[in-house]
């Protein structure tokens, strides 16, 4: 049964990678998403601030919620 099990993983793993190659191939990004302007306008300005990444991120989901 475990052979059965890591088998399957493999698989999936071979048709995960194949998939981002062909959308690669096809010009599609691969990332997370740009972040929107104003979020990284937001981001900036605490940076200049002299904020840790933390704050960012305490600050970011209260403009996104």
């Amino acid at each position: 049964m475990a052979g059965l099990a890591e088998y399957e993983s493999a698989q999936i793993g071979r048709r995960v990678k194949a998939g981002m190659e062909r959308a690669k191939a096809q010009g599609k990004r691969i990332s997370r998403p740009l972040l929107a302007p104003r979020t990284r306008q937001q981001i900036q300005k605490l940076r200049q601030q002299g904020h840790r990444a933390e704050v960012y991120v305490v600050t970011i989901s209260f403009f996104l919620a």
